[in-house]
């Protein structure tokens, strides 16, 4: 396992900064609402995530709760669904 800086609240995670949405329909709506300045979303206490509704391709990351990356990085298409269960949250950022 492959160890990774720890997420911090307000700050960048391997380059790209992260967006905290909070509450349920921030959560629910993500990349649909995310603020433009932010590259990728960061979703604690999560352990599958969907994206319908999208038109693009977007890259996974489950991390455990220190930050750690628990597999390699996933690529989920549109309209799929993802999970991990040991996963404390997951990163979702667009391929490059």
């Amino acid at each position: 396992m492959k160890h990774l800086p720890c997420l911090e609240r307000d700050g960048f995670y391997e380059s790209h900064k992260l967006w905290f949405p909070r509450g349920f329909f921030e959560r629910a709506l993500g990349w649909f609402i995310k603020p433009e300045h932010f590259q990728g979303v960061y979703l604690e206490r999560c352990k599958a995530v969907h994206s319908f509704g999208m038109s693009q391709t977007i890259q996974l990351l489950w991390v455990d709760a220190s930050g750690r990356l628990l597999r390699p990085p996933t690529i989920l298409k549109p309209w799929r669904i993802a999970f991990c269960r040991e996963a404390y949250g997951v990163i979702e950022l667009i391929p490059e």
